[in-house]
């Protein structure tokens, strides 16, 4: 199976990378873990224990200044006790993601580090506006946050040449990078994560997110859920100080909202502009979750 791709060179396959073993095994017991009541640090410390790449960022989280502790957490157990269940189960998912695909680097055209951390903020907002809205399904909008972007990193580890081109393109001529995208390879981030999401059994959800945050209007069923990570990823777009949004940026917040009101209006009561102000600080939050 290949997706829609047609680039300068013709690539005669291009295979969905397969879910690394660590990735669907320990992933999938944490999850389980987190979803029972019932389970205790203990049973998360010996699961988590089995991945070094999640230990060691459970370890780094829980002796960040984030947490502001005077002594040094040495074990596994104990910075799992720091950071808690929730947190866990944010480094596990965003470990498992990130070591699916090589580091990339192109310059001014790709930061490998930059993308993660805005990855990592949009998945933030994302479950920030989950619980503020009333969703039971937080760690869903967390999970489709962090991977709304991820056709972006298969593009530049796999097809560096002609995403380079569409980044370029973007920046010369103002353009939204998806749009360069489809005028250079008749397709886009969106399309290929999509791909990547259906090939990996994603939820539905997940699945209509990345696929369709740039296009609102044609979203077929998880709307709500595709138009909150849309509003994060727009949010998460204001600049760090002096956290002023482009005029270009707070038109685009402010349809996206408006969006959001139609398809549920008890929404209606809540200020648009308290609201970014309280994703803001959220965003403060977003722990940098891969070493630099």
């Amino acid at each position: 199976m290949s997706p829609p791709l047609t680039c300068s060179r013709s690539p005669p396959e291009v295979a969905v990378p397969p879910l690394k073993v660590q990735f669907t095994m320990v992933y999938k017991k944490v999850m389980s873990i987190a979803a029972n009541p019932n389970s205790t640090v203990g049973e998360l410390n010996q699961v988590i224990r089995t991945d070094p790449a999640i230990a060691s960022a459970v370890l780094r989280l829980a002796n960040s200044s984030y947490y502001g502790l005077s002594k040094r957490v040495e074990s596994l157990h104990m910075a799992l006790v720091v950071i808690g269940m929730q947190e866990a189960v944010r480094l596990a998912s965003s470990v498992a993601v990130i070591n699916t695909f090589p580091k990339v680097e192109m310059g001014k055209y790709f930061d490998y580090l930059s993308f993660w951390r805005h990855c990592s903020e949009v998945a933030t907002l994302s479950e920030t506006l989950a619980k503020r809205f009333g969703s039971e399904d937080s760690e869903e909008f967390y999970m489709g946050g962090l991977l709304h972007d991820i056709g972006k990193i298969f593009l530049a580890s796999q097809f560096a040449e002609e995403f380079r081109a569409c980044m370029k393109h973007s920046i010369d001529n103002n353009y939204p990078l998806y749009r360069s995208e489809r005028l250079l390879t008749r397709t886009d981030h969106s399309r290929i994560g999509a791909f990547l999401a259906k090939g990996w059994k994603l939820s539905r959800r997940q699945m209509e997110v990345i696929r369709y945050h740039h296009e609102l209007d044609k979203v077929p069923h998880e709307k709500f859920a595709t138009h909150a990570v849309a509003l994060a990823n727009a949010i998460a777009e204001i600049p760090h100080p002096p956290h002023k949004p482009t005029r270009e940026l707070a038109e685009r917040i402010g349809k996206i909202w408006l969006r959001l009101i139609k398809i549920d209006p008890s929404l209606k009561s809540i200020k648009l502009s308290e609201l970014v102000r309280e994703l803001l600080e959220a965003r403060k939050t977003a722990h940098d979750f891969i070493a630099g």
